[in-house]
């Protein structure tokens, strides 16, 4: 089971991290955080709500 993005916060000082063999800048890994937080129960991404 991968570690979700949700759970992990951006170092300060760091240009980048590395989670689960994939290495993020710290856009990218804002990015997809955001992203992980849409996710739903089943795993897929829920629509925005407009």
């Amino acid at each position: 089971m991968k570690s979700r993005l949700i759970f992990f916060e951006f170092p300060v000082g760091v240009k980048s991290i590395c989670i689960d063999g994939k290495k993020y800048t710290r856009d990218e890994f804002e990015k997809a955080k955001k992203l992980e937080l849409r996710r739903g129960k089943k795993g897929r991404f829920l629509p925005i709500d407009s």
